[in-house]
């Protein structure tokens, strides 16, 4: 059954094709998790260690100094929103990827199924390609808005950098390894998807050109498709 479905046109690389296109879709889901826990851990050193670190700087704005309570929000919903989306769209890459594998493996596909699926391929590198646009943006331009806020009195910003620095505390998106290395390679799952789906389209083609002549006498068939076609004579009746 297996040997059968192997002489369809690019069968072993289509499998091929869709195995790296998924190895690349996990690892984009693994970096989609590492960072959510590293940027969560981050997140957690900004509460705890600036609301100490803060209050030689700022104790002079206060007259007599207080006791008060001293708030810090980090905001990073710009590339935390498009990174999880690059993570989902990954994930959807990749369960796709197994389920056109198994279909592979256990039906012979019409040319109709082939197309189906290299339409679908194609739709979420598109997706995928869409969302790493403004993620890379955002990597090399912006930084997470750190707000340290005392009785509703916001602190200056270069107050707030200073402390930073002292803590050795990174707000810039593009000094943070595990949000590089999403800017990087999801891209290859984009370029995989891609080669993927054009490789179904034009195996697609290929299945559609065997149909359509096989059985028909070899001087019948247009030059330009005879080596792909099967012509050998059916039944004698």
């Amino acid at each position: 059954m297996i040997v059968e479905k192997m002489k369809a046109p690019f069968w072993i690389a289509r499998i091929v094709a869709f195995g790296l296109t998924f190895a690349w879709a996990i690892v984009d889901i693994g970096l989609g998790i590492n960072a959510l826990l590293k940027a969560n851990h981050l997140k957690n050193q900004f509460t705890q260690q600036i609301p100490t670190a803060i209050v030689p700087y700022i104790i002079h704005l206060f007259d007599p100094p207080l006791k008060v309570p001293i708030a810090v929000t980090v905001s990073d919903d710009d590339i935390s929103q498009t990174g999880a989306l690059v993570t989902a769209v990954s994930a959807l890459i990749a369960l796709s990827c197994i389920v056109m594998i198994l279909f592979h493996l256990r039906v012979r596909l019409s040319p109709l199924a082939l197309r189906l699926q290299g339409a679908f391929l194609a739709f979420c590198a598109a997706f995928l390609f869409a969302v790493l646009v403004p993620y890379t943006v955002f990597y090399q331009t912006r930084s997470a808005i750190i707000g340290v806020t005392v009785l509703a009195i916001q602190i200056p910003e270069n107050i707030v950098q200073t402390v930073q620095n002292v803590l050795g505390l990174q707000s810039k998106y593009s000094q943070l390894d595990f949000l590089q290395l999403i800017a990087i390679l999801p891209w290859f799952t984009v370029i995989f998807a891609v080669i993927t789906a054009v490789m179904l389209f034009v195996a697609a083609s290929r299945v559609y050109t065997k149909s359509r002549y096989r059985g028909t006498p070899l001087e019948k068939v247009p030059t330009a498709k005879r080596k792909d076609v099967d012509v050998s004579p059916g039944p004698s009746v």
